[in-house]
């Protein structure tokens, strides 16, 4: 099937899809390690050609299957997750891929058994991260690049810089800062990111000079570079996020502000600094989605900031005592486990055949463990 993926039209696309699912059903997970290669190129391919011909929403499940079938474990990458998760980006189900992603957890990196190769593991982590810009959750679509960015290296790779790109614009829109490589970084891509970008830093400029009509100027003139690497909508959603990260500095510096004072430092779009409604829009749609926290006095046009802080945080250590007493139950649980294991007949018997006689010392271990 591995060789008869190169030469599969679209026409022969859903029976060759639906043979693919058939393996993947029936396939001894045993017996997966000696066909890893070929595993790999079969999903590969059905990627590929679920991209060209537009088909990616038929072969998702397919290819979930194949995660499943190829695992060695459940907390075992293989080259089936990136091919997935590209199926999902062609086919705009970024909450379907999240969910999934969701439920995984990477513990272990087999490169024997699933022929997972370095191309594969950064390609998981970066589209997960398109996975999460797509369903809004910035912060999270950061971590996954940053995860990219700090794979160790010795040389730049396509995937890393398009991480480095994506990750500078999501900064300033999360942050309203500057994008910092974080210090696990290669050497390498430290040196990259600040010398070979002049398109990002430009726009990072601008950005921290509050120049709205610069940054449209930038963003039209450099539209086809910022297609190219499919950052327009994110560098348009930079533009949006200067008055709400100046929002959020405000909340950090004032108690009470009027409305009049707000809006004297928001940048406003049409250059009408005379709508006071603009900022007060803003204001109310960031309080409706707990962007910030404030209270706005219809009657004396007054904004207080900070009035449910108190409030959030009784919550937070409400949650903090709560993680807490599930952490000591926990450790109560694996130690009462410990303690039945050291006590088990299997265990004292195997211990005594591995000391010779010396059956006793198990006691001792025991007794450390409690």
């Amino acid at each position: 099937m591995a060789l008869q993926s190169e030469y599969i039209n679209e026409a022969f696309f859903f029976m060759y899809g639906r043979q693919c699912h058939q393996l993947f059903h029936i396939i001894d997970r045993n017996q997966i390690r000696h066909v890893a290669k070929e595993i790999s190129v079969i999903t590969n391919r059905l990627a590929l050609i679920g991209h060209k011909y537009k088909f990616s929403s038929h072969i998702i499940q397919t290819l979930l299957k194949a995660i499943y079938a190829t695992q060695p474990n459940p907390n075992c990458l293989t080259p089936a997750h990136s091919h997935f998760l590209q199926a999902c980006i062609d086919a705009q189900m970024y909450n379907f891929a999240t969910n999934v992603i969701n439920n995984t957890i990477i513990l272990e990196i087999d490169i024997i058994n699933t022929n997972l190769s370095s191309l594969d593991y950064l390609k998981y982590f970066y589209y997960s991260g398109i996975c999460y810009i797509g369903t809004g959750n910035m912060s999270e679509a950061l971590d996954y690049f940053n995860q990219v960015i700090t794979t160790p290296s010795s040389a730049i790779s396509e995937i890393v810089v398009c991480a480095l790109k994506k990750a500078r614009l999501l900064s300033l829109i999360l942050t309203g800062r500057l994008y910092e490589v974080p210090k696990l970084a290669s050497s390498i891509t430290t040196k990259f990111s600040k010398a070979d970008m002049p398109l990002y830093d430009n726009i990072g400029k601008l950005y921290m000079n509050n120049d709205v009509v610069g940054l449209n100027l930038l963003l039209e003139e450099n539209s086809d570079a910022l297609h190219i690497d499919q950052n327009y909508g994110l560098a348009k959603q930079v533009i949006a996020s200067i008055n709400r990260n100046n929002l959020r500095k405000l909340t950090n510096t004032y108690i009470t502000m009027s409305l009049n004072d707000i809006n004297d430092r928001c940048v406003h779009p049409n250059n009408n600094s005379n709508d006071v409604n603009y900022s007060k829009n803003l204001l109310i749609e960031m309080i409706s989605k707990n962007e910030i926290s404030a209270n706005i006095d219809e009657v004396t046009g007054l904004v207080k900031f900070g009035i449910n802080k108190e409030e959030d945080n009784h919550k937070f250590l409400a949650l903090l005592e709560q993680n807490m007493m599930e952490t000591v139950s926990l450790s109560d649980k694996l130690r009462s486990m410990q303690k039945n294991i050291l006590a088990s007949p299997q265990y004292v018997s195997k211990n005594v055949a591995k000391v010779g006689g010396m059956g006793m010392d198990w006691e001792d271990d025991m007794h450390k463990a409690i």
